[in-house]
């Protein structure tokens, strides 16, 4: 299951790194008083008008450092709580709560072939055997006592990205370094449900999306105004740059 928290590495260093830095700071002027002996150290604070320029210019340099140091751990704490907020008050076009992930490893080099390349991105060819594995082990997990619904997905949302990958619509060439980008998924069946994600327009996937089947799609909201404006992406068809078959995103 998905869910925010604080890391703990990142905790740790920041407690650290707070230590550090008061440390360090304190022990300048420590430094000086061990050097000058305490009963001088009283008298130049005393007869502040007599202090040495180095001494002011140390002292002056040491506030400065200190009050840098407060603006900074104030800024990003303000930023921290912020992030925290949108993160637990915008939705997240789904719910993650009471879904467990577990990962299965396939072998690359057994079931992708590289074809050819594009801007940089490798073409590939994909074997089959993958999706069908998936299919099967989706089959089971569905069948287990107490499991509501189960999908397999290449990477999970929530908790990983996905690659992002140039797209472009139509069954021509992917556009040059001005095409849009997004991350893409490769899902099973149930996914949508399994997230409890609403699919807006079109169809979810089914039992016809076989490796043998047509290809189609299913794209964000956010993918279809990119593409489309205002028009319907119903019947239209899109393109990975990684992938020469165009996908349809079908009724």
């Amino acid at each position: 299951a998905a869910s925010t928290t604080l890391d703990g590495r990142v905790t740790v260093f920041a407690v650290a790194f707070s230590m550090a830095v008061g440390v360090l700071l304190g022990l300048t002027p420590a430094a000086y008083v061990w050097r000058a002996g305490f009963g001088e150290a009283l008298r130049s604070s005393s007869r502040a008008v007599w202090e040495p320029r180095r001494v002011r210019r140390l002292r002056g340099a040491l506030v400065a450092t200190q009050i840098a140091a407060a603006l900074t751990l104030l800024v990003n704490a303000g930023l921290l709580v912020n992030t925290f907020v949108r993160l637990t008050v915008n939705p997240l076009g789904g719910d993650p709560a009471d879904v467990a992930a577990f990962t299965v490893q396939f072998a690359p080099a057994r079931y992708r072939t590289m074809v050819g390349s594009r801007r940089g991105l490798p073409l590939l060819d994909f074997s089959p055997e993958p999706a069908r594995r998936a299919a099967e082990i989706s089959r089971r997990l569905r069948a287990m006592p107490g499991v509501l619904d189960a999908a397999v997905v290449n990477h999970v949302p929530f908790v990983e990205a996905g690659p992002l990958r140039p797209i472009d619509v139509g069954d021509g060439a992917i556009a040059d370094a001005g095409a849009p980008h997004a991350r893409v998924y490769v899902v099973t069946p149930h996914f949508f449900a399994t997230l409890r994600m609403r699919v807006v327009s079109g169809r979810d996937f089914d039992a016809r999306d076989t490796p043998d089947g047509p290809l189609v799609a299913i794209g964000s909201e956010t993918v279809a105004r990119t593409l489309w404006g205002q028009r319907s992406p119903i019947g239209e068809r899109i393109r990975v740059a990684t992938d020469d078959r165009p996908r349809e995103i079908e009724r």
